[in-house]
């Protein structure tokens, strides 16, 4: 059986980029890659010590096929550069609701991503060929949560 998971994305600012190059020319790609990783490990510290506590929470109801979801897995994560960090962790209750809240420390906007891992119904969303034979209805979603610091971009504008 083929598992669909439904994903929904909360996005607040977040621009944090690493780069770096090595300067270092030595014979052996060994030693500069470990310095690499030493440096990077180094940074990732840094970076987790100066930056400041911010949490986040969401909550909501899964129904399936009209009656409460019960037991289906929900993860919110923070999105970062190199591993996301996993903020909670939680199943629905018998009414199929849910609520989850964490933190960490960050120098920019955290970027909560909340999962949720479901198999109502999954097999009947999955066409074989171009065209799908049934759309997956994802509801009504409020998108003018008030979040602190939220920006917006043109860069995904027609």
């Amino acid at each position: 059986m083929i598992r669909v998971s439904k994903q929904v994305r909360l996005t607040l600012n977040y621009s944090l980029n690493f780069s770096f190059s090595s300067h270092f020319y030595c014979k052996q790609t060994k030693m500069v890659t470990k310095i690499q990783i030493v440096f990077l490990l180094g940074v990732v510290s840094f970076v987790h010590c100066i930056g400041f506590k911010q949490s986040v929470a969401v909550k909501g109801k899964l129904i399936c096929n009209d009656k409460p979801a019960t037991d289906v897995r929900i993860k919110m994560y923070d999105k970062d550069v190199l591993v996301d960090t996993k903020l909670d962790d939680k199943t629905s209750d018998s009414n199929g609701e849910f609520y989850l809240s964490g933190g960490d420390n960050e120098i920019s906007s955290i970027d909560p991503r909340v999962n949720i891992y479901h198999d109502c119904d999954d097999d009947k969303y999955i066409s074989n060929g171009d065209k799908p034979s049934k759309v997956f209805d994802l509801g009504t979603i409020q998108l003018a949560g008030k979040w602190v610091g939220e920006t917006r971009d043109c860069i995904h504008r027609h």
